[in-house]
């Protein structure tokens, strides 16, 4: 069943292991949290000390990164302040200021799910693009076999079939044409 933010209760991932999170087949390498490019003139942002607004980007950058639509867990802020090297305080903070919920056993981002793809539209999509390379892949590398793709070998210019090329001809001849010359040199 899926966390509402509204019935303030939070059903949270499992917590990663000390090698990071783990990424699901197919999940791209790097993930990214979108926020507001006013974000720092935002009035409930400007009256925030800078290690608040510090640990709302962690906190945001987080609920993208776990998939949580930004329900971020309170051992999870605690985790958080400290690898920002902050004051976990800041959560009371975005609190107040109208940026975060507070909810039984953590909080939710207010504003995440308007700037950021639900957790669910990112897997289909990331589900979508995982078909689409695997059905690329399934298709051979070059059409019929070949580089040029119409089912017939790559033909080879030489001296035998040069007169199907007439630019090839020319400098055949004009080589010819050096070549007979005293001083090599070209008589056109």
């Amino acid at each position: 069943m899926a966390p509402d933010a509204r019935a303030g209760s939070l059903d949270v991932p499992p917590e990663p292991d000390a090698s990071g999170p783990k990424r699901g087949a197919g999940r791209p390498p790097k993930l990214w949290a979108a926020f507001e490019i006013g974000f720092f003139r935002d009035p409930r942002v400007r009256k925030l000390t800078t290690e608040a607004k510090l640990l709302f980007l962690a906190g945001r950058a987080y609920a993208s990164e776990q998939g949580t639509d930004g329900l971020i867990d309170k051992d999870a802020v605690q985790l958080l302040a400290a690898d920002a090297k902050i004051h976990p305080g800041g959560a009371a903070l975005l609190v107040r200021a109208g940026l975060w919920d507070e909810l039984d056993g953590g909080y939710q981002d207010v504003d995440f799910l308007r700037t950021n793809k639900s957790a669910a539209s990112r897997e289909r999509r990331w589900q979508q693009e995982r078909d689409r390379k695997a059905s690329q892949s399934a298709r051979p590398e070059f059409p019929h076999d070949f580089p040029h793709g119409n089912g017939h070998g790559p033909e080879v210019i030489s001296a035998r079939n040069s007169d199907t090329f007439p630019r090839v001809r020319a400098e055949q001849s004009k080589a010819k044409q050096n070549a007979a010359s005293p001083l090599g040199l070209s008589h056109g």
